[in-house]
């Protein structure tokens, strides 16, 4: 539909079966006039701002202006804001147009950012006077995207720890919240390490929840660059593989297709440090 070039290897990111991420990933391909997915474009983080970066030209064009600065990611971020200091999922209108004010007071965007499929209306809200519409960011990865690097901007800005931070103790509560907000999770498992050099489970290591969180952790592997692996990513992965053998070898296959610290070379160093019966009895449930 988009007129793209399909990849020739095989596709081992399991979002590329959404079609939301598929569409935003194709958008933003032609929109930036290329044909292929481009190299290097593996992380998920580049795709993101890659499709902000679009919308903002696009806005430009519709309005036949110079804006002068990052208005729809001010914007954006302005909703996700009020979201995370309500914590709520949703915005009344009202409150979404007022947060979007405190931002970008030249530009009147909630109508566009709803028109651009950036926001989407979601309900009413109703009380005994009025209703008004409801807006959220339009799909789910955006939203966790978003929110996870207002959360982070605000928790490495703060004197306390990381793990301190209200909000952050707010999504890591228990295990039930951790589970609520796994996409964000992981999202933040993406952003710390690229961003930061920072992994996320570091933070957590004497959490009784430690393990649910190095679970999401690992699956979100498969959508960091190939420059933010360390030494500690693979510290981290082998403690995985040690809780979930199978799940995380997954995920290490996944990866181990690109050149980084976890590539086939690693991977094949890993399984000459077990006999052979025992490294073919394992890659067979593979095979």
């Amino acid at each position: 539909f988009y007129g793209l070039t399909p990849p020739v290897t095989p596709i081992l990111q399991p979002e590329l079966g959404n079609p939301l991420y598929l569409k935003l990933l194709c958008e933003t391909l032609r929109s930036k006039g290329e044909s292929t997915l481009p190299k290097g474009w593996k992380g998920l983080l580049q795709v993101i701002k890659g499709f902000l970066e679009e919308k903002e030209k696009q806005f430009s064009q519709e309005i036949d202006k110079n804006t002068g600065g990052a208005v729809i990611a001010k914007a954006l971020t302005a909703v996700v804001r009020r979201l995370v200091n309500e914590n709520a999922s949703s915005l009344s209108w009202s409150k979404a147009q007022a947060a979007i004010k405190t931002e970008c007071q030249d530009w009147d965007v909630l109508d566009w950012l709803v028109k651009a499929d950036l926001l989407i209306e979601d309900g009413e809200e109703n009380d005994l006077l009025s209703s008004e519409a409801l807006v959220r960011p339009a799909f789910e990865r955006l939203g966790d995207f978003l929110l996870a690097m207002e959360i982070i901007k605000r928790a490495m800005n703060a004197d306390t720890a990381f793990s301190e931070n209200e909000v952050v103790k707010i999504k890591f509560k228990d295990r039930e919240s951790i589970l609520q907000n796994s996409g964000l999770i992981e999202a933040m498992s993406i952003i710390l390490p690229e961003e930061h050099q920072m992994e996320l489970p570091d933070f957590f290591k004497e959490s009784d929840n430690f393990d649910l969180i190095l679970e999401i952790f690992t699956k979100a592997l498969t959508w960091r660059t190939s420059e933010s692996i360390s030494d500690q990513t693979i510290a981290l992965a082998r403690e995985s593989l040690k809780r979930d053998g199978f799940g995380t070898m997954n995920v290490l296959f996944a990866i181990s297709v690109d050149p980084s610290r976890i590539d086939a070379f690693w991977l094949n160093a890993l399984f000459l440090q077990t006999s052979s019966p025992k490294r073919d009895a394992a890659l067979s449930e593979f095979l």
